[in-house]
């Protein structure tokens, strides 16, 4: 059986590369903490570990553990977090925003109080969730394509309408070519 021989990597690229996992499993799990406590200097005579930001770059944010999705109306209670995030991304792109259009910011924090209602755009949200939901539970399944009845109409989503746009532009019908008559035959 033969041996398989690793080569070591160089001492500054394992420091580099292990730098991002020691944040994070060293980083504070709580923003008060981060600010009440100083970060830990180097004990004297040691080396200073290279540093991956820049000097004087605010250092990297560290995140906790993910909490638990609260206030969810629309979505399952027992929603995922990930699970939760790729929704909430999927409308991002659908809709063409980001989290602050629905989601309203915490005054004493900075940061998006995911649970908050205070902004009314996040209530359309769950209006036009409860209307996609309807649209395609209640209407589409009632529909039967005969050149596609092997499989069903695609559901509406953001998408649909939005387009990548905050407002969904307005339709208007191509303007007829050669009058009505020529669409509807000739006048009875």
């Amino acid at each position: 059986m033969q041996k398989r021989v690793l080569t070591a990597l160089p001492r500054p690229l394992v420091v580099i590369l292990a730098l991002p996992f020691a944040v994070l499993l060293l980083a504070p799990r709580s923003t008060a903490r981060a600010q009440d406590t100083p970060p830990p200097s180097p004990a004297a005579g040691s080396a200073a570990a290279p540093s991956a930001a820049p000097q004087g770059a605010p250092p990297p944010r560290a995140h906790g553990p993910m909490p638990r999705p609260t206030n969810l109306q629309i979505l399952p209670k027992d929603i995922s977090g990930p699970e939760l995030i790729r929704i909430m991304h999927t409308f991002e792109a659908q809709v063409g925003v980001e989290c602050e259009f629905c989601h309203a910011t915490d005054p004493a924090t900075h940061r998006l109080n995911f649970a908050s209602d205070a902004k009314p755009e996040k209530n359309t949200a769950r209006v036009m969730m409860r209307m996609t939901r309807d649209i395609n539970e209640k209407y589409l399944t009632q529909i039967v394509d005969p050149d596609h009845a092997d499989h069903p109409a695609p559901p509406v989503s953001c998408g649909t309408c939005h387009r990548g746009q905050s407002m969904p532009a307005a339709f208007a019908a191509p303007p007829e070519v050669g009058g009505a008559e020529d669409h509807h035959g000739p006048p009875a």
